[in-house]
């Protein structure tokens, strides 16, 4: 039996005090800072590209160089209209805002259960799922247009992408829920006492 709370009285025989874990908790806040800091990076990246009408030549040619190298013929035109479908699906923008607002979530998630408030892992986890749900979606969308305009190695890395973020925005929210799970981590949290009954 758990009991929350602490009325200044010392404990009933045959209970004991958990000992309130303090780096577990942040430690699980600093990897969920730079994981929402790198989210934040790759929704800049997606909201950019849906502003943009045509890529520099220069640029898509860097890109496809190395499918090309690999048995690929993908042209500039094929990739300006990959680009396109991508872009007037709402692809790039979905993904983008979707990563944005977990981003957000998961920064500030990070900060304040860095500073032991239970709260911030539940926005860390709430964090996830919306980057997870958006970013999966974008990137299948994404996949799609490359399935038409460009096929071979890229259509693959498309692929590739989407199973990747679904995985790694999972363990982040199992990450941001360990905390809540952990009996010394979740003592720590709030400043709230956690008394556990001790079976004979």
């Amino acid at each position: 039996m758990i009991l929350k709370g602490d009325d200044g009285r010392s404990p009933p025989a045959g209970i004991s005090m958990v000992r309130p874990d303090e780096k577990g908790p942040k430690t699980v806040a600093i990897f969920l800072l730079f994981g929402g800091l790198l989210l934040a990076l790759f929704s800049y990246e997606d909201l950019v590209s849906a502003q943009i009408e045509d890529f520099n030549e220069e640029d898509v040619l860097a890109i496809i160089e190395t499918p090309n190298s690999q048995g690929d013929n993908i042209s500039v035109t094929e990739f300006q209209l990959f680009h396109d479908e991508s872009r007037d699906s709402g692809a790039y923008t979905l993904r983008g805002y979707s990563l944005a607002i977990g981003s957000l979530l998961i920064i500030s998630g990070a900060i304040a259960l860095f500073k032991l408030h239970s709260w911030g892992a539940k926005f860390a986890i709430v964090g996830a799922v919306i980057s997870g749900l958006g970013g999966f979606q974008g990137t299948l969308m994404i996949k799609d247009a490359s399935d038409i305009h460009l096929g071979g190695t890229m259509s693959t890395a498309y692929e590739i992408t989407s199973y990747l973020c679904g995985i790694c925005l999972t363990l982040c929210g199992l990450i941001a829920l360990l905390p809540l799970l952990n009996a010394s981590a979740k003592a720590a949290l709030d400043r709230s006492p956690i008394l556990i009954h001790e079976e004979e």
